[in-house]
C-alpha cells in the first residue's frame, strides 16, 4: 500500500514538473514571433521610450508659457543690526543724543567727518510672499513649442524605423533556424539511409560477394555525415540563441517554431517589378531626413524670432512682521502687493543669433546633400534586392528539379551496388550529389524568403 502511494505521489510530482517545463516552452509561428519581438525586443523598447520622452519634452516646453506661481517664506535674525552711514546734517551734540537714546551703540567708534552711522530695523524679520508670472509674448518660445511637436514626429518615425529593422532581422533569424532544422532532418534521414546501406554492404562483403573496400567507402561517407551533423548541432544552438536575442526572449527559454521553411510561401506579388522611379516617400529613412529638414528650418526661425522683444507680466503679494524678540514675531503683520510688466528688448549679443542662423543654413545644405546620397543608396539597394529576389525565384524551380534528379540517381546507384553491377564510389558520389542538391534547394528557398523581406524594406512596402 505504501509503495503504491509513493508511486502515485511520484507520478503526480513528475506530472506537475512536466507541466511547469511545458509552460516555459514558447511555440510560435512567424507572425507570433514578430508580435513577440515587438513587445519584448530591448532596442524597440528604447525607441518607444524615446518617443515617450519626446512627448514629455513637449509638456516641459508648454509649461514655460503657462503661469508660474511660487511661494516663499523667509525669516532673518540679526545678531548685530547693520549700520548705515548718513550724512552729518545734524550737529555733534545731536549725535551724542543718538547714542543716549540707543539709536547707535555707545561702543561704536566716533563718526568720521561728515558722516553719521545709524542702525535701522529690528533683530527679527519674517516675510511670507507669493508671486506669479505669465509670459505674454516670446518668439523663441513659440518656435520652440513648434519644434517640440515636430520632434515628437521624429521620435515616432524612429520607432517605426526600429520596427522595420526588427521585422527584417527577426525574419532572417527565424528563417535561418528553419533552414537548419530541415537540414538536420534531411541529414538524419541520409545517415539512417547510409547506416542501413553500410550494414547491408558489410554483410555482403562478409559473404564474399563484394570487396570490403566498397563497404569501407560507404562507412567513410557515413562518418563524414556524422561529423557534419555535429557541426550542424552547434550551428543550431547559435541560430536559436540569435533568434532569442532578436525576439527579446531569455536565452534559457525554450522556443519551438511551428512553421517549416518548405511550407512558407514567398509572396506571389510582383514586388519591385514596376517600381516608380524617384518615389522615395515610402522609405522610412527618407521620411526621417525630411523631418530633420523641418526641424532645422524651425530652429532657424527660432533664432530669427529671437530678435523680437519678449513681454511678461508679474505680480506679488507679501506680508511682513518684525519684532525685537522672537516671541513677538507674528503679532503684527504688514501687507504689500505689486504688479508689473517686463519688456525685454535684445540690442546686441555679439552676433550670436546671426551665427546661429548661419549654422542652420549650413545644416540645411548638409541635409540636401544627405538627401542626394540617400537617393543613390536607395536606388542601389532597390536594384540589388530586386535582382536577388528575381534570381532566387528563377533558380528555385531548377533546384527542385536537381533534387529530384539526384534522388533518382542515388536510388539507382544503390540498386546497382546491391546487384553487384555498381561500385561504392558511384554510390558515395551519388549520395554527395543528392545532399548538395538538397542543400542548394533549401538555400535557394532561404534566399528567396530573405530577398523578399529585404525588397519590401527597400521599396518601403
Amino acid at each position: 500500500m505504501k509503495v503504491k502511494l509513493a508511486i502515485t505521489m511520484f507520478a503526480l510530482v513528475f506530472s506537475i514538473l512536466a507541466k511547469s517545463q511545458d509552460s516555459n516552452i514558447k511555440k510560435m509561428n512567424l507572425n507570433e514571433a514578430l508580435e513577440f519581438a515587438k513587445t519584448n525586443n530591448a532596442t524597440l523598447k528604447n525607441s518607444k521610450l524615446d518617443e515617450l520622452l519626446a512627448k514629455k519634452r513637449v509638456k516641459e516646453i508648454v509649461a514655460a508659457g503657462l503661469p508660474q506661481v511660487n511661494g516663499k517664506a523667509e525669516f532673518m535674525h540679526y545678531f548685530t543690526i547693520p549700520t548705515t552711514a548718513l550724512p552729518d546734517f545734524i550737529s555733534p551734540v545731536v549725535y551724542g543724543n543718538l547714542v543716549g537714546y540707543g539709536l547707535i551703540p555707545a561702543t561704536s567708534p566716533a563718526p568720521a567727518a561728515g558722516i553719521v552711522p545709524a542702525q535701522f530695523g529690528v533683530k527679527n524679520n519674517l516675510t511670507v510672499s507669493a508671486s506669479a508670472s505669465q509670459l505674454l509674448f516670446d518668439g523663441s518660445y513659440l518656435m520652440g513649442l513648434k519644434a517640440s511637436n515636430q520632434y515628437v514626429n521624429l521620435a515616432k518615425l524612429g520607432t517605426h524605423q526600429s520596427e522595420i529593422e526588427l521585422e527584417v532581422n527577426v525574419k532572417k533569424a527565424y528563417y535561418q533556424v528553419l533552414l537548419i532544422d530541415v537540414t538536420m532532418d534531411i541529414l538524419n534521414s541520409n545517415i539512417k539511409y547510409l547506416e542501413k546501406t553500410t550494414y547491408d554492404l558489410t554483410e555482403t562483403a562478409k559473404a564474399g560477394l563484394m570487396e570490403k573496400m566498397d563497404a569501407d567507402r560507404v562507412r567513410l561517407q557515413l562518418s563524414n555525415l556524422n561529423l557534419q551533423r555535429d557541426r550542424l548541432i552547434d550551428g543550431k544552438i547559435i541560430a536559436y540563441t540569435a533568434l532569442k536575442l532578436q525576439l527579446g526572449a531569455n536565452v534559457s527559454d525554450s522556443i519551438v517554431l511551428t512553421d517549416k521553411i518548405n511550407t512558407i510561401q514567398a509572396s506571389n506579388e510582383s514586388l519591385g517589378m514596376d517600381l516608380a522611379a524617384g518615389d522615395y516617400s515610402k522609405r522610412i529613412d527618407a521620411q526621417i531626413l525630411e523631418q530633420q529638414r523641418k526641424l532645422n528650418n524651425i530652429d532657424k526661425q527660432r533664432w530669427q524670432y529671437s530678435y523680437l522683444p519678449s513681454i511678461a507680466a508679474f505680480a506679488q503679494v507679501q506680508k511682513n512682521t518684525f519684532a525685537s524678540e522672537v516671541g513677538d514675531v507674528g503679532k503684527t503683520w504688514y501687507n504689500g502687493a505689486l504688479a508689473g510688466i517686463t519688456l525685454q528688448m535684445p540690442i546686441f549679443d555679439g552676433f550670436m543669433k546671426q551665427s546661429k542662423i548661419q549654422q542652420a543654413k549650413i545644416n540645411d545644405t548638409k541635409i540636401e546633400n544627405g538627401k542626394s546620397i540617400l537617393i543613390q543608396a536607395i536606388e542601389l539597394e532597390r536594384i540589388s534586392a530586386k535582382a536577388k529576389y528575381i534570381r532566387a525565384r528563377q533558380q528555385l524551380k531548377i533546384q527542385k528539379e536537381n533534387v529530384d534528379l539526384a534522388k533518382d540517381i542515388l536510388e539507382k546507384s544503390n540498386l546497382k551496388l546491391k546487384e553487384g553491377v555498381g561500385s561504392s564510389l558511384e554510390l558515395t558520389s551519388a549520395q554527395n550529389d543528392y545532399l548538395n542538391a538538397e542543400s542548394n534547394y533549401l538555400s535557394t528557398l532561404y534566399d528567396i524568403l530573405v530577398a523578399e523581406a529585404e525588397l519590401k524594406k527597400a521599396i518601403g512596402y
